[in-house]
């Protein structure tokens, strides 16, 4: 007998380099990007004696959310059963860290392990329908991404350890992207790509880019000094995470990350943790 019960972890992310490539004729913009999950996540409850879904949170999660959806269309498709699920959560909104992806990615992992009723290319297929970093969160570590996120090539593992620090405000996805203009900046991805398989953080750390950067930093003065300041504080390297407004810092040790979360006491949010390998398997 199955058990009604089941949780997972939904893990956030972070963007070591971000390329915005070019406007599309749908609208979005061609990007590459270098990800790797992190350690901070939220925690997904699943209560499959339910026939209808609902989803809700320990926040204010909006009407058609990434999660709701996930889990709606995974039971549309499938004719599976139903599932009421609780979200708990640790990694802040607005912030360029996946949450919300990350959620829809968990929702996923969970549908699948109760009912199975998904191939695999059509799990992924449904994951990029809800979000550009939904294939990434479901399938976690680290990688290479292009398209909208949804062309994912695996990278080896390295170890990194970071100091993730948001301030209070958050900064519009929208807004970034309606700012850009060409010509476009081609970016580093292949560049930190080709350092992870090496195996040779200091060229990552010399790769490490936002595309999104500079116009967040019109928008948002304090994301500019939270960079310095992480570099002042030790970090090998310091970028704005996706869309913002998270800035990471990136270090050789957890220690190294910790000791530097010291300073920053000022800010909204302040987390100290290692980059993951593959998260949990379906």
């Amino acid at each position: 007998m199955m058990n009604d019960f089941a949780e997972t972890r939904a893990f956030a992310k972070v963007n070591l380099t971000l390329d915005v490539l070019k406007k599309r004729a749908d609208g979005y913009h061609e990007l590459s990007t270098v990800m790797q999950t992190i350690d901070l996540y939220d925690e997904l409850y699943a209560d499959f004696s339910h026939e209808d879904i609902a989803v809700t949170a320990d926040f204010d999660l909006p009407e058609g959310s990434v999660a709701y959806r996930a889990a709606h269309e995974y039971a549309r498709r499938t004719g599976c059963g139903g599932a009421h699920i609780k979200i708990c959560a640790h990694i802040p909104q607005m912030a360029g860290l996946g949450g919300s992806s990350a959620d829809g990615a968990g929702v996923l992992r969970l549908m699948q392990r109760r009912y199975n009723a998904m191939g695999g290319a059509e799990l992924y297929s449904l994951a990029a329908e809800l979000g550009s970093d939904v294939p990434f969160l479901l399938h976690g570590a680290t990688a290479l991404c292009r398209g909208r996120g949804e062309r994912i090539e695996p990278l080896p593992d390295i170890n990194l350890c970071y100091l993730i620090v948001k301030p209070a405000e958050g900064i519009s996805t929208r807004l970034l992207f309606s700012a850009l203009t060409p010509p476009y900046d081609k970016g580093r991805s292949e560049q930190a790509a080709a350092a992870i398989r090496a195996g040779d953080t200091d060229a990552l750390a010399a790769a490490v880019s936002n595309g999104l950067a500079k116009a967040a930093e019109k928008e948002l003065g304090s994301i500019a000094e939270i960079k310095r300041r992480l570099k002042s504080a030790g970090a090998l390297a310091a970028e704005m995470s996706g869309s913002g407004s998270a800035c990471f810092g990136i270090f050789e040790t957890l220690a190294q990350a910790q000791r530097a979360a010291e300073t920053f006491c000022d800010m909204a949010f302040c987390h100290a943790c290692a980059g993951i390998g593959n998260t949990e398997q379906m």
